[in-house]
Parts: C-alpha cells; sequence; structure tokens
C-alpha cells in the first residue's frame, strides 16, 4: 500500500459499513460467518481488506486486526517509555 492510500481511506458507506461495525479487533472471522451479514459478500470483504480493517490471513480466512494508539509530541520530549539497550 502507497504512503497516499494510506493517508487517505475513503469512508465505507451502506451495506460495507454494517458490516465494518460488527467486526471486533482481534477476531478471525470465517467468510461464511460474514456472509449472513452481506448480500456481497466477496465485495465487501475486498473493500474491507483495500482499507485495512480486515487481513485476509488464508482463503475464506480473515483478521480484523487491533488498532494500535500513536502519540505525537510537538515539543520535541520523548515519549514516556523505557529505551531497551
Amino acid at each position: 500500500m502507497s504512503a497516499a492510500a494510506t493517508l487517505f481511506t475513503p469512508p465505507l458507506r451502506g451495506a460495507t459499513a454494517h458490516l465494518a461495525d460488527e467486526l471486533q479487533a482481534g477476531r478471525v472471522y470465517r467468510r461464511e460467518e460474514l456472509a449472513r451479514l452481506s448480500n456481497a459478500v466477496d465485495r465487501h470483504l475486498n473493500e474491507l481488506v483495500s482499507t485495512g480493517m480486515l487481513k485476509k490471513l488464508a482463503q475464506g480466512l480473515y483478521y480484523a486486526p487491533k488498532q494500535a494508539l500513536i502519540v505525537f509530541y510537538s515539543n520535541g520530549e520523548k515519549p514516556p517509555c523505557k529505551s531497551f539497550p
């Protein structure tokens, strides 16, 4: 995925947004499980994979990744974390 695609992803609409709302971060889904929530499951899964909301693990197997919080400091201070040698 290019940097430009990472910065801007169009908002999800309609049935794709409904399917995305049903996903739980950190959970693995089978296509069959998601098919009952969508009338065009393959198209919706492809849209969710392209936006990064799902990762395709194998044929018919998808993972909803957990989102990490990234903190940026504008005053130049280092984040409060332990550094490792």
